[in-house]
Parts: C-alpha cells; sequence; structure tokens
C-alpha cells in the first residue's frame, strides 16, 4: 500500500496550477459572450455563474455553429455539478460558504448556485409562482447541460429532490464520493430540520462522518421557521422560537435552524457541514441579510 503525504499533494497541485497558467498565457481566452450563440443562451450561462466557455466548449461551438459535424472528447463531469447553497446557508456562514465553493470547484469541477428553492413560495400556498421557480430552476439547469445538483440545504433537497430534472444528492453524498470531510470526534446532540423528523434520510449519511451514534434533541419540535410559520402563524412560531433558545451545546444540520436558534438564545450551536469541513464559523445572524445579498443573490 502506498501512503501518498499531504505535502505531495500540494506539490502535485501546484505544479499543476502553474500549468494551466503557462497554458492559460499562450491560448486565446475567450468568454461566453464573444461566442456566436443566442443572448437567452448567453444570459442563462452568466446567470449560472460562467464566464469562459471550457476548452472544448471554444472549440467545437464555432464549428457545430457554421453547419459542420463534431466529435469532441472532454475530461468526464467538467462543468456539470452544480452546487446549490439556498438562501439560509450564505446568510448566516459566509466563510464556509466561500470555502466550499472554491474546495468543489477545485475537486468536482463544480460551480456554485445561489437561487431560492422555491419551498417558502410553496408553504404559502402561492402554486402559480412556485410553477414558475421550477421551471426557470429546470430551464436554467438544462441550458448549462448539468447533470447533477448537490444540495447543501436539508428543505432544498427534501423540496428539489424530486423537482427537478438532473439528479439531486446532497452534499454528505458529495464530500463521501470526493474522499473529502474530517470525520467529527466529539459526541453530537444534534437538532433535527423539520424535513428530517421520519426519515432521516440525511443524518444517515451524514452518521459516516460521526465516530459515536449522536443523541437526537427531542425537547424542542421546530425552531420557528418550518412551514413559514413566522408568517402564517407569527404567535406560535414565536413560542417554538422562546422554547428552542435554551437550548445549548447542540449541532444542527439546517442553517435556518442554526441562526433562529442562536438568534432565541441558544448557546454554542454548531453546524454539521462546518464542523466536518473543519471551520470555526458560527453563525453571523448580525450580518445574514447583508451576507446573503454578498452571495449573489
Amino acid at each position: 500500500m502506498h501512503i501518498i503525504s499531504n505535502k505531495y499533494i500540494m506539490d502535485r497541485m501546484d505544479r499543476l496550477d502553474k500549468l494551466i497558467t503557462e497554458r492559460k498565457q499562450h491560448m486565446n481566452i475567450i468568454k461566453f459572450e464573444d461566442l456566436p450563440i443566442s443572448d437567452d443562451i448567453k444570459r442563462a450561462v452568466i446567470e449560472m455563474g460562467f464566464e469562459e466557455p471550457s476548452p472544448i466548449q471554444s472549440q467545437s461551438i464555432p464549428v457545430i455553429l457554421s453547419g459542420k459535424d463534431v466529435i469532441g472528447q472532454a475530461q468526464t463531469g467538467t462543468g456539470k455539478t452544480a452546487l446549490f447553497f439556498g438562501c439560509n446557508f450564505p446568510s448566516f456562514y459566509p466563510e464556509t460558504t466561500r470555502y466550499l465553493g472554491k474546495l468543489l470547484a477545485e475537486k468536482a469541477d463544480a460551480f456554485s448556485v445561489f437561487d431560492c428553492c422555491g419551498k417558502p413560495i410553496a408553504e404559502l400556498g402561492l402554486e402559480e409562482k412556485e410553477t414558475v421557480i421550477l421551471e426557470r430552476l429546470n430551464k436554467k439547469l438544462l441550458e448549462a447541460g448539468v447533470r447533477e445538483v448537490v444540495m447543501v440545504c436539508p428543505n432544498c433537497y427534501a423540496f428539489l429532490k424530486d423537482k427537478l430534472s438532473v439528479p439531486v444528492i446532497s452534499i454528505y453524498e458529495k464530500l463521501q464520493e470526493l474522499g473529502l470531510g474530517n470525520r467529527i470526534m466529539e459526541e453530537q446532540n444534534i437538532f433535527l430540520p423539520c424535513p428530517e423528523r421520519e426519515k432521516r434520510e440525511l443524518l444517515k449519511q451524514i452518521r459516516s462522518f460521526l465516530t459515536a451514534e449522536p443523541k437526537i434533541l427531542s425537547s424542542a419540535n421546530c425552531c420557528g421557521l418550518g412551514g413559514c410559520a413566522a408568517l402564517k402563524e407569527p404567535e406560535l412560531a414565536g413560542q417554538m422560537a422562546k422554547s428552542a433558545g435554551s437550548i445549548q451545546n447542540t449541532s444542527v444540520y439546517c442553517a435556518s435552524c442554526a441562526g433562529n436558534l442562536t438568534r432565541a438564545g441558544g448557546k454554542n450551536i454548531k453546524h454539521l457541514l462546518v464542523q466536518i469541513l473543519g471551520r470555526e464559523e458560527v453563525p453571523d445572524v448580525r450580518h445574514s441579510l447583508w451576507n446573503r445579498v454578498r452571495a449573489g443573490r
């Protein structure tokens, strides 16, 4: 068995970065906006976060548009993975959002998407607007050639996994697939997000990152944000938040729960994904709205 050191890996990555930089200096790099494609496609590509086409795209698209047949070969999966952060993870964990986006861009050639999944609209009973959001998301994914969507938020995952035209997996599945993430050594007290109360699908995936069986907190049923309760039942939502405010030394895997528990007075509320990634960021409840704007929303 061969053991590869971290230093060896970093040296190889540095060499690869230098080679890529040298290659770009000798290439005439173009942008999607320079290609002879329709304005609708250009807008969709830019909205998805793409600026420069991959080498095979920049070489083949003009030839295809000229009417010629093309056979091309490129690295499998290049530019086909979308990392969908949802609304609240970038709001409360801006530093980890940037770190994770960069990590998956390097390891999986993924690009980040900052958009609403439509779940709050659906919970308010606004069916037409929900349909518009879902159609828009599916159109964007189709036009960008996305083959896989990686969900960070458990609410987005539960809501969209059967509604998108491409496969949906969780960030925990992707980290396992890539061999990334740290194991958490301390025993965990876990507050479950609303979509996970019954099947606990994501918790089963998270379990591989835990060294001990977690204890599930049962003293509170909801952080107060579930089901748009703050809009539909503000008094009930306030009671839930107040009840949850006594929670301490607890881990969550929903950024909405982390933010609202912390706002309600909860102490030492940690996000499991942040811990798995080896980060120490705490919920930024003071600048959550500004963080969301900065993330691209």
